[in-house]
Parts: structure tokens; sequence; C-alpha cells
């Protein structure tokens, strides 16, 4: 299972089995505790686990899991491992693993200038459908905000010079 980061409205589902013959499942079961780590933590407990059983009668011993918890991945990362652990008495502990996606599209191009996709069309979308103004030899292209400049450029009228980025 994958969840992309910082979602918490995905759940994960689970069989909860009776401890001692692991194989009758177990239904009506309340009170879970569940600790969670994510990309090798130390394992922290649920605050308020919500956990509940899908049909007695039709799915006996199912029951899901909401992941609601630590699901923002680490700037540095696009993807960490989840892990949960869940108890209650008289049933086997179950322990399931999700990976943690960053789901933007961040990729640097194969340019050497180490932009990204978002960044260059930061600067392309200002250039192409932003404000803009010239001053004496410098035009500027605002962001589609207009809150900063993106792109400041020295123009003569035979060519063009030096350009100043700013694709944050």
């Amino acid at each position: 299972m994958r969840i992309p980061s910082g979602k918490i409205d995905q759940s994960i589902y689970f069989v909860a089995l009776d401890s001692a013959d692991l194989t009758t499942r177990k239904t009506g079961l309340t009170g879970f505790t569940v600790y969670r780590s994510r990309n090798g933590a130390a394992p922290v407990v649920y605050t308020t686990p919500s956990i509940s059983e899908l049909s007695s009668a039709n799915m006996p011993g199912v029951y899901v899991l909401l992941i609601d918890e630590d699901t923002t991945v680490a700037t540095n990362s696009n993807c960490e491992e989840y892990c949960v652990h869940i108890t209650v008495t008289n049933m086997a502990p179950v322990t399931r693993t999700i990976e943690l996606f960053r789901q933007e599209v961040d990729i640097v191009l194969d340019t050497g200038d180490g932009y990204t996709i978002r960044q260059l069309l930061r600067g392309l979308f200002s250039v192409l459908f932003a404000k803009w103004s010239k001053s004496g030899n410098t035009l500027t292209f605002r962001d589609i905000s207009d809150t900063k400049n993106r792109v400041s450029a020295d123009v003569t009228t035979s060519s063009r010079g030096a350009a100043t980025l700013d694709l944050t």
C-alpha cells in the first residue's frame, strides 16, 4: 500500500486472529493499542487510533485502521516506510508496513542546471502569462500572483544580456 505524504484520510485493513490458535478470526474487538514508526524512528503510540470492524457477519475479523498520524515525509526524502503494530487482548499482534511518498513532480532535468520541472514552469509561466515591465534596458517578469520578480533580463535592441532568475 502507498499513501501520499501528508494525507490523513487513508485506511489499511488487517485480520484479527486469536492469539492462542492463530486461526480463529476475532470479532467484536475494541480497545486497540497501535504503535507507529516512520522511517526507522522509535515507536510512538497512536494518540487516538480509529479502528472499526467491517462486518462480523460478512467479513468476520476484518478491521480497518485510519492512518492519520505522522504521515508527512521529511523534506529531504521522496518516500519513507511507515510501520504500524496493532495489539489488543486475545488477538495475535498485527504488523503492517506502508510506503509514504512525495506526490509532487520535482524531477531534476538532465540539463546540468539543477532546475526542477516545477521551477522551470514557474519561470515559463511568468514570461508567457504574467505581468511584465521594462525599465531602461531591463525587462522584468512577475510571478502569476504578482508577488515577486521571477525573471529579470538585460536587453538591448540587438541582443539579450544576463538574466536573473528567482524560481523558488
